[in-house]
């Protein structure tokens, strides 16, 4: 991942600042967007504007707990992404840079993590398996306290380029390169089975809420879909753009949180419950 700022100036307006988000995987174009996108108009519960809480530059594929104290997230370089975290004691304060987390890291990449409820329960894709990306899982007794070594999932697509964990961890929805899929597992196993197809083309860094009606993604900026029942396909006809200059979104559990981030840096956008 790569992310430039440009300056726009006008003559006689002054000038502003733009975010142009580069994503290796293709998925993000390198035009230019305004910095704030509103949310989608007809919405009951819109979202708000960016809040800024990292505290430096350099984030990227971000996950906030429910309550808003802890989140991780990647950095690095291409090929050696490890996976961090950072806390804060109060919800009105930036988190700080935070550290590596360095029970989960390897001497490769690591990235795009995802927490079941409760934190306890950390998947991530890493290319520590030799052969791509695959997906690891770990846990943890509390927040805190070290995580266990990660074991390789089964019953995953061969091709993980993207990961979101539902709230009860049973759950795993992956951008397998083409389309999004769901895979589910019977407590504690780490064998995913019953893979079900819910788009019919690429959503890149998936964040399902926890009803798993409402799906966001990268596509022109941070965008979002919906489903009337987890019975159907995410409907491409609801397709809204919730934030054009924006990458790497998760929602938390309650979804009430968007967590994003833009050249770098990670921001949160809050709303009413829905």
């Amino acid at each position: 991942m790569r992310s430039v700022v440009a300056v726009v100036c006008l003559v006689g307006a002054g000038c502003d600042v733009v975010w142009r988000l580069d994503d290796v995987s293709g998925g993000i174009s390198d035009a230019p967007r305004a910095v704030d996108a509103p949310s989608d108009g007809d919405d009951p519960c819109p979202w708000g504007p960016r809040v800024q809480i990292s505290a430096g530059g350099g984030n990227h594929d971000p996950q906030l707990s429910e309550d808003g104290l802890e989140l991780f997230f990647v950095r690095g370089a291409s090929g050696t992404y490890d996976i961090w975290r950072a806390v804060r004691t109060d919800v009105s304060q930036p988190f700080p840079m935070g550290v590596e987390v360095a029970e989960l890291s390897s001497s490769v990449e690591d990235t795009d993590p995802t927490l079941a409820a409760g934190g306890n329960t950390i998947v991530f894709k890493s290319t520590r398996g030799g052969t791509g990306n695959h997906a690891w899982l770990a846990t943890r007794s509390g927040r805190g306290q070290p995580f266990t070594i990660p074991v390789m999932l089964t019953g995953v697509p061969a091709t993980v380029a993207g990961v979101d964990l539902s709230a009860d961890g049973l759950t795993l929805y992956v951008d397998d390169g083409g389309k999004l899929v769901s895979v589910t597992r019977i407590a504690g196993s780490t064998t995913f089975m019953n893979e079900k197809t819910l788009t019919l083309e690429r959503t890149q860094y998936p964040s399902v809420s926890a009803d798993g009606l409402e799906l966001y993604y990268n596509g022109a900026g941070v965008v979002r879909r919906k489903r009337q029942t987890t019975n159907d396909m995410f409907d491409p006809a609801s397709l809204v753009q919730i934030d054009d200059g924006a990458a790497d979104p998760d929602l938390t559990f309650g979804g009430t949180r968007l967590v994003m981030t833009g050249a770098g840096i990670v921001y949160v956008r809050e709303r009413c419950a829905p």
